[in-house]
């Protein structure tokens, strides 16, 4: 009897966590709604700047890229990301294609970036992430939403050799998120 009671009370939960809704990924270009609830603001990446040092032996250089992240959506919490790589003359290149978490004292949530393309030093493709509670939109137990960002970042360089180059300020169009 008591076996029954158990397997009774545990087809009980199985069937109602079944009718629970399952949080989507959504391409916000989709015609889904998310757009007549959320205005989606831009993120906003600015001082982004890429140091370049030769390292003995002039043949591998060291590579450093910083840049202020802000996120409007969340009351426009912000943090600092960075990473440094090496490159060498015969084509090596260690720069990261998988995420990098920013400075993790951010204001709310993780903020992250990764390469996704690699064209020169001064330009490239970045894909930024930002995960933060956002129960106004999306109710618990949804409320852990993450925007994403794909840009395309063109550098300019203060001197021939490209020991220092800027991009000042750039708007990353939020096209994917998921709660």
């Amino acid at each position: 009897m008591y076996l029954l009671q158990v397997v009774g009370i545990l087809l009980g939960f199985a069937m109602a966590s079944s009718a629970l809704p399952k949080a989507p990924v959504t391409n916000v270009a989709q015609n889904t709604g998310l757009s007549d609830r959320v205005i989606f603001a831009d993120f906003q990446i600015s001082n982004m700047i890429l140091l370049t040092s030769a390292l003995p032996g002039n043949s591998t250089f060291n590579h450093t890229l910083s840049f202020k992240f802000t996120d409007p959506n969340s009351n426009g919490t912000n943090t600092t990301c960075g990473s440094s790589w090496i490159t060498t003359t015969n084509g090596s290149n260690t720069a990261p294609m998988s995420y990098i978490l920013c400075d993790p004292t951010a204001d709310e949530g993780f903020f992250e970036w990764q390469f996704t393309t690699i064209t020169s030093l001064t330009s490239f493709g970045l894909r930024f992430a930002h995960e933060f509670s956002d129960p106004v939109h999306y109710p618990p137990p949804f409320n852990m939403v993450v925007y994403f960002s794909d840009a395309n970042v063109t550098l300019t360089c203060d001197d021939a050799a490209g020991t220092s180059c800027k991009l000042p300020s750039m708007n990353a169009t939020i096209n994917r998120i998921s709660d």
